[in-house]
């Protein structure tokens, strides 16, 4: 499996071809359209994370070893920032959730770009992400 910082890398040579804001927008809406919709099973009301604007889920289970997220928003910018950050972190053993260095989320400009709503939102949601992943340690 390819590690996290190696991920985080290509995901900074994808954006860094972009046109600015505009570009990394329309990048991660591309991203939000993608792919298939959370299941059902998974679109409780325990699993809302709070904090945010829009309804973001979050489930995980652990399985040989690692953290296997499932996640999902109403929204498909959101949807796309979910789905970076998962490709970050899925699949990964708890240790490496919890202490791994985001940097990608500063060097894109996501943390900069972000309105201050979303900001909001993408810390709950990384609180969350690394309080799952404390579980199964």
């Amino acid at each position: 499996m390819t590690g996290i910082n190696e991920i985080q890398d290509r995901i900074i040579e994808e954006v860094s071809a972009l046109d600015g804001r505009a570009g990394l927008y329309q990048y991660l809406i591309k991203l939000g359209r993608e792919g298939k919709a959370l299941p059902e099973e998974f679109r409780k009301d325990r699993n809302l994370i709070s904090g945010c604007q829009s309804k973001l889920w979050l489930a995980s289970e652990f399985k040989s070893g690692k953290v296997i997220y499932y996640a999902d928003s109403d929204a498909v910018i959101t949807r796309g920032i979910l789905k970076l950050l998962l490709r970050v972190l899925n699949r990964r053993k708890p240790e490496d959730i919890v202490g791994a260095d985001l940097y990608f989320l500063e060097k894109t400009g996501l943390s900069e770009h972000l309105s201050p709503v979303r900001s909001s939102g993408l810390a709950q949601l990384l609180v969350h992400i690394r309080k799952h992943a404390g579980r199964y340690r």
